[in-house]
């Protein structure tokens, strides 16, 4: 438990400190991020995918070069390819994919009043609970957060690109498509979009229903096999951190609404009133589908890090906004989600290899 302690105390310090230096700026935020870097990195059987993605890994080891081609996370399969085949290790791969996930979000929470702050309520949000036990799903949250400033740019091909990018390490980043339509202003290009979209849905199924091209078959049939999982109701485990998690994007959307003419003043308002609708109407998801709801919110949980991280500046209610009363709410968060987890084998005692 040290280690997740280290995490808050480090980053509640940091939150805390008037640095009018800017080199000396730049170096702790450094300083922050190897720091998150290698201890996230070094994971020794923690989290929920370690072992299932360290047999991947070994799985490699008799793949041929054409295997990622078969699997919708393209790039994710091409790395665990690639490091088996130079023999650089399950740790190298690891590490890796924790600086992909680092380096896209720290350019996003660099923009922040406080980014110490939004790296102190992102540990039992992001940080913890997602990076180190749904590795892919945190990458391809962090591309899209990245990729937000070229959407409210209206630059939407670029945002296109880095969703497709995302979808490469986990094929639910498509569902942050939607946020487009919130933010195109041109009908004509909407309609040409929507034309476009259609068309690959055709392409796509013609090609691998009726012709059955191999590559297009065997990704339709990982694509209907997954719905059928997590529709799965007889599923053995059913996770309960959705529960958290889901409550407190709803109490985040709840906080967006009260305090909308302040929210609205940033770009990234649209984002988040949708992303908050899709909480509310996930609520009969829990009930009937969990499983599917629990991986539906992970791709979400964002809103929680944009509001709570930028309710600090508010005027209204300062006394309970504020970094040190949300700071202990989001560390009360953390270790009753910690304890009550039916998972929280995968996370306690935290292991690293540079402490075997």
């Amino acid at each position: 438990m040290i280690y997740y302690l280290s995490f808050f105390l480090l980053f509640f310090l940091f939150s805390k400190l008037d640095i009018k230096s800017e080199k000396l700026k730049k170096k702790v935020w450094f300083i922050s991020f190897l720091f998150l870097f290698l201890l996230l990195g070094s994971r020794y059987y923690i989290g929920g995918d370690y072992f299932g993605y360290m047999h991947l890994y070994n799985k490699m080891d008799s793949a041929k070069p054409t295997y990622p081609l078969f699997n919708l996370e393209f790039i994710y399969y091409s790395i665990l390819f690639i490091s088996n085949k130079l023999d650089l290790g399950y740790f190298f791969v690891n590490f890796f994919l924790m600086f992909i996930f680092l380096y896209f979000f720290e350019k996003y929470i660099k923009n922040f009043p406080n980014p110490y702050y939004v790296l102190l309520i992102s540990i039992p949000i992001l940080l913890i609970p997602i990076s180190i036990n749904f590795v892919r799903q945190a990458i391809a949250i962090s591309i899209f957060l990245f990729s937000i400033q070229f959407l409210i740019r209206g630059n939407y091909l670029k945002y296109f690109f880095y969703v497709f990018i995302a979808s490469m390490f986990h094929k639910f980043a498509l569902i942050y498509l939607i946020f487009y339509f919130f933010y195109e202003k041109n009908k004509k290009r909407l309609r040409m979009y929507i034309y476009f979209l259609l068309i690959f849905l055709f392409l796509f199924g013609f090609l691998s229903g009726i012709i059955q091209i191999p590559v297009f078959k065997i990704w339709m049939g990982k694509i209907i096999w997954q719905i059928s999982f997590y529709t799965d109701q007889t599923y053995p485990l059913m996770p309960k951190g959705l529960y958290f998690r889901l409550s407190l994007m709803i109490i985040s959307f709840l906080i967006l609404i009260y305090f909308k003419k302040f929210f609205q003043l940033n770009k990234e308002y649209k984002i988040w009133f949708c992303t908050g609708i899709v909480s509310i109407m996930l609520i009969p998801i829990t009930i009937f589908f969990p499983l599917l709801a629990s991986r539906i919110i992970v791709f979400f949980l964002p809103i929680i890090i944009f509001v709570f991280g930028n309710i600090i500046l508010q005027n209204e209610y300062r006394k309970i906004f504020n970094i040190n009363l949300l700071s202990l709410f989001f560390l009360i968060y953390f270790f009753v989600w910690l304890n009550f987890s039916p998972f929280k084998n995968f996370f306690t005692p935290y292991k690293s290899i540079f402490f075997l």
